[in-house]
């Protein structure tokens, strides 16, 4: 509980005098004894979930306290799961993003064909009654399911309307990940039963096969394990099913048999990024932003955000906006 309350300060530190952060920071020896006596219990209840709008996004906040209990269960759950779960590359310790890729580029020369898909809206279509019954099979303490299924059949709260969630659950909580691994179990076992060559990262999924035979009948089984749970695949560009030598596009990145480069999303998105930065620094000028950004920290902003990239992108020399480099970008602004 002490790990969790220093990582939920260190998140917080920058919210409002008016959070409620504050005041679980002021009283946590007594709001500590509370909340670990109504978790023995079995009678802890999660409160509503504030909805709000941020840059013409919907986003989430859980209350401090919710989120502390959040995040202590996912430090526990995580050492004892993640075992369980097999290679899902998005949790910690399994490999993440880079683990995902090496792993699928180490197994291309074998193969000849690939089915690359994802699953539309993914958190908000998980099934509520199906992953409590998974979770039993994974958790023998049936209060801790409890605990887990009361923060998923969430009520939610915008401005004064309150409404229950029958479906899906919060992204940016501590235990989404955690659950996302769950919740598409049932893929990673029928992967596994017919010796598929597989990887996930969360909703990604990826299958290699020697021949169209194994291909046809990988896609059918796929089918076959997401429908209980009513997930449906992407049929944009976001599916894949062909030939290894034509590329498919993986975790942000483009991967065929003699080379791996960024995908052409990617980029588009950190193009999208990065010019919203530099509008920022351009409105830096006018009177009515003056009081709430400097030149020299939008500056830095940018800066940051590049070098980040450059590293998840493994050298900046990959990095390029149409025809314009990124250092050349950054000498012009």
């Amino acid at each position: 509980m002490e790990n969790a309350f220093n990582i939920l300060c260190k998140q917080r530190k920058d919210y409002s005098a008016h959070a409620d952060i504050w005041d679980l920071r002021y009283n946590w020896s007594s709001y500590k004894q509370q909340i670990i006596t109504q978790i023995q219990a079995g009678i802890f209840k999660f409160d509503p979930v504030t909805q709000y709008e941020a840059k013409n996004e919907i986003c989430y906040k859980r209350t401090a306290r919710d989120a502390l209990v959040l995040k202590a269960m996912s430090i526990v759950l995580n050492d004892y799961l993640t075992p369980k779960l097999g290679k899902v590359y998005h949790l910690k310790s399994h490999g993440g993003i880079y683990g995902a890729i090496r792993h699928v580029k180490n197994n291309l020369a074998i193969n000849k064909f690939v089915f690359k898909t994802d699953i539309k809206s993914y958190y908000q279509s998980i099934n509520h009654t199906m992953l409590i019954k998974e979770l039993d099979k994974l958790i023998p303490d049936k209060q801790v399911v409890n605990l887990i299924e009361n923060s998923v059949r969430r009520t939610n709260v915008y401005g004064e309307v309150y409404w229950d969630c029958k479906k899906g659950i919060m992204q940016g909580s501590s235990l989404s990940p955690l659950l996302g691994a769950v919740a598409l179990l049932c893929w990673d076992n029928a992967m596994r039963k017919h010796k598929f060559t597989y990887a996930r990262y969360m909703d990604d999924l990826v299958v290699l096969a020697k021949t169209k035979a194994k291909l046809r009948k990988a896609i059918k089984i796929t089918y076959q394990a997401l429908k209980p749970w009513g997930y449906q695949l992407h049929t944009n560009e976001k599916t894949f099913i062909g030939k290894i030598a034509k590329g498919f596009d993986f975790c942000g990145f483009k991967l065929s048999y003699d080379k791996i480069i960024l995908a052409k999303s990617c980029l588009a998105k950190f193009e999208k990024r990065l010019s919203a930065l530099y509008e920022q620094l351009s409105k830096c000028k006018s009177s009515s932003y003056k009081n709430t950004f400097t030149t020299t920290a939008l500056l830095k902003k940018i800066e940051l955000y590049v070098l980040r990239f450059g590293r998840w992108a493994l050298t900046l020399q990959q990095i390029v906006l149409k025809n314009c480099s990124v250092n050349i970008l950054l000498q012009k602004l």
